[in-house]
């Protein structure tokens, strides 16, 4: 199973490279779409460390970008979660042990090293996007919906699929928002 994710993991890499040789001068690869976002989603912290690093940022725009071929969750969604989660801080533990710029609990990285087949490591930026993607696809199938709102309410509560105070609505409605403005970029 891990020689198989490698092998794409290289097919899709040497894909995407070809891809931006033949892409018209001018046009915004994939990687670039997503550095971009993610520079719209922490606009209101003008002193931001991923602005002041294009390295940083690259590394962060990369492995949203591969979890989401493995996973095939979009990558909006992770970088939203991302955001309002720990704003792309990959070192950040929870207070429950949840680690990672997706705060992935140790239950969901058990799940993921299970659906995985290999030990998952989340001080590895591209195991946290993983496993916070296949997080969020669990919480969808657990919600028995495709509804991002959904989702989104499992996600950040772990216990009900309906945001039922205020404060949830509301940040998962400013998640949700953010999606859809990302989709309209």
């Amino acid at each position: 199973m891990r020689k198989l994710i490698i092998l794409a993991m290289t097919l899709f890499l040497i894909m995407s490279a070809q891809l931006n040789a033949n892409a018209p001068a001018g046009a915004q690869t994939l990687e670039q779409e997503v550095e971009a976002a993610i520079a719209a989603l922490i606009q209101e912290k003008p002193n931001h460390r991923l602005l002041k690093s294009p390295k940083k940022m690259r590394e962060m725009s990369s492995a949203a970008i591969r979890a989401s071929e493995i996973t095939g969750t979009d990558w909006k969604v992770s970088i939203v979660i991302a955001r309002y989660e720990t704003s792309f801080h990959k070192e950040l533990v929870g207070t429950i042990g949840e680690r990672g710029v997706m705060q992935v609990s140790p239950y969901s990285k058990r799940r993921c090293a299970e659906y995985l087949g290999r030990k998952v490591d989340l001080s590895n930026l591209d195991d946290q996007f993983i496993c916070g993607n296949l997080t969020f696809e669990n919480a969808l199938d657990f919600c028995k919906t495709d509804d991002l709102k959904e989702g989104l309410s499992y996600y950040a509560t772990g216990k009900t699929c309906k945001p039922k105070t205020r404060t949830l609505k509301w940040i998962v409605r400013r998640r949700y928002d953010k999606i859809q403005e990302l989709k309209n970029l």
